[in-house]
């Protein structure tokens, strides 16, 4: 994808904890006693998580500072950075060494400055971040300047699939950045990895929001195993999706009143577990459905994998609307585009995905049918090539 944007150099120095925030921070790191084994489906009251033997980290030094002396030069920011990199686990700076952030790095120092960055502007770079670092070309997506995919009524399950993985990965290049950031200030500083996460979740909703606003908080033992990852290196492993077409037209999500299923979780309710005050989203919307395998490391180092289950709503909008779809994933969808405008097999459409489900299967999920294949509600354990977790 190419679009001619303003390119942003990063700041030379940036935001950096306090000493005594790292040494706090670097206190609860050498004492953490466990670690997450799963990311599990929210209860409709919270989240539970297994604990096993925690990661081993690499504390960063402390960086001492002299006292200002009118007979010593002041340290130039080079020399600051340079001195930063030292304290950082090499491993770490070579898991980043393939990424390009330039452009993530750019809206954040547009948005340092006060000037106003679009939500659209925002989703554009995201996408692009994955275009530009995953070697799976099926994650790859072409959008235009708004990070909006050009499709049509007969391609959209296609694209919608392309769309969907591209978002996968981004959560879990999310999740690796800002691990890495908070515990070490590197590839961004904290404070900057804070404002990343946010403009992430924007393009989430329901049960996916909830989940990575729970496990992506600083200060907390909580860092998933499935963060375990070098995002250059990371290929996901395909092995079901859903086109949720039947006889020619697109099953869509449909909210259940009764609420039978427990809301919060990825094989319920999920575009209604939400954080308090979001509107209800992707009811009536065209649904797109994943399982993906994940391998990653676990606390001990070893590669391991990990099978996820996503779920997206399709957003779209006709080429003089496009403007309704620059908003929150967590806003309501454009109902107008599907329901009443949008039948034309080839009539073209501007769309975009929203992450609304995205957990590890589980031994208590793995019968339950919720996924869509053929327009037949079936359960995982139906799917040949998908194996029964053991926890």
């Amino acid at each position: 994808m190419i679009r001619n944007r303003e390119q942003f150099n990063p700041s030379d120095s940036e935001t950096q904890l306090s000493t005594s925030l790292k040494e706090k921070a670097l206190k609860g790191i050498a004492t953490m006693a466990t670690l997450l084994t799963a990311v599990a489906p929210l209860s409709a009251c919270g989240e539970t998580h297994s604990k096993p033997t925690p990661d081993t980290t690499t504390s960063t030094a402390q960086e001492t500072q002299n006292p200002t002396s009118t007979l010593s030069p002041t340290p130039s920011p080079e020399a600051s950075t340079t001195k930063t990199e030292k304290d950082i686990p090499q491993e770490i700076i070579d898991k980043y060494k393939d990424i390009d952030l330039s452009d993530i790095r750019g809206l954040l120092e547009k948005e340092k400055s006060g000037e106003e960055v679009s939500y659209n502007e925002w989703q554009a770079d995201l996408i692009d971040l994955v275009n530009k670092t995953t070697p799976d070309e099926n994650a790859k997506v072409v959008t235009d300047e708004n990070g909006l995919i050009k499709t049509t009524h007969d391609n959209l399950a296609k694209d919608m699939n392309s769309a969907t993985l591209n978002s996968i990965y981004l959560m879990l290049y999310t999740g690796a950045i800002y691990k890495d950031s908070q515990l070490h200030s590197y590839p961004l500083s904290a404070k900057d990895a804070e404002t990343l996460k946010k403009h992430v979740l924007n393009t989430t909703t329901g049960q996916a929001n909830s989940l990575l606003s729970a496990l992506l908080e600083p200060g907390k033992d909580n860092y998933a195993p499935l963060f375990n990852i070098t995002p250059s290196n990371l290929i996901l492993t395909v092995k079901f999706t859903s086109s949720g077409k039947k006889d020619g037209a697109y099953t869509t999500y449909v909210f259940d009143p009764s609420y039978k299923t427990n809301k919060c979780s990825v094989a319920g309710n999920i575009a209604d577990c939400k954080t308090e005050g979001y509107p209800r989203r992707g009811v009536d919307t065209p649904e797109t459905q994943m399982v993906v395998n994940v391998e990653h490391a676990n606390s001990k180092g070893e590669l391991t994998s990990t099978d996820v289950v996503a779920r997206a709503f399709t957003d779209g909008a006709l080429s003089e609307d496009v403007n309704d779809l620059n908003k929150p994933g967590f806003e309501p969808a454009n109902k107008v585009w599907y329901s009443n405008r949008f039948s034309s097999g080839d009539e073209e459409i501007f769309a975009t995905a929203t992450l609304g489900g995205f957990s590890k299967l589980t031994k208590e999920s793995f019968d339950k049918e919720f996924l869509i294949q053929n327009g037949k509600i079936v359960a995982p354990s139906d799917i040949p090539g998908i194996d029964k977790p053991e926890n």
